[in-house]
């Protein structure tokens, strides 16, 4: 029982220092210095291409949203609001996703990478035109213009 309890205090001392004695807290992910923000919008679908839905409309309105919100959309940059919007026949998925440098530590070495610390997403039918998608897009980027200003407002 001892040993358990040595253990589980070690763990929690582990997790609550962190590597390398720094202190880590719970984030939602959208966390952010600065303002500037790349949009990458994902290769579409034929099917998309079949009801008008562009790469170019829907990152225009990507960017004009983030705009709107104080946002600066930027070409470059290694923090990116990622978008997928996949049109089959009549269905439809579309993805937003924030991705950012993530570090991590193994007994090999610390590595970089680009990960998705938040994302949402949204599925379903439209009529065979890009306006009802883009308004699904809309609906998703007040979500993540909310919760993105909601954990940035206070810096």
């Amino acid at each position: 029982m001892k040993l358990k309890n040595v253990l589980l205090l070690s763990f929690l001392l582990l997790v609550s220092q962190g590597a390398r004695g720094q202190n880590y807290q719970a984030g939602t992910g959208l966390e952010w210095d600065g303002n500037e923000m790349r949009v990458l919008v994902e290769d579409l679908t034929a099917d998309a291409g079949k009801i008008g839905l562009t790469g170019e409309q829907i990152k225009t309105k990507c960017e004009v949203r983030l705009r709107q919100a104080g946002l600066n959309p930027t070409d470059g940059g290694d923090r990116l609001l990622y978008v997928n919007v996949n049109v089959v026949g009549r269905g439809f998925n579309i993805r937003l996703a924030i991705g950012r440098p993530v570090h991590y530590a193994t007994s090999r070495g610390t590595f970089l990478i680009v990960a998705h610390t938040w994302d949402a997403s949204t599925a379903g039918t439209h009529i065979g035109e890009p306006k009802f998608i883009l308004s699904q897009l809309d609906l998703l980027l007040d979500q993540f213009i909310a919760e993105f200003l909601k954990v940035n407002s206070s810096k």
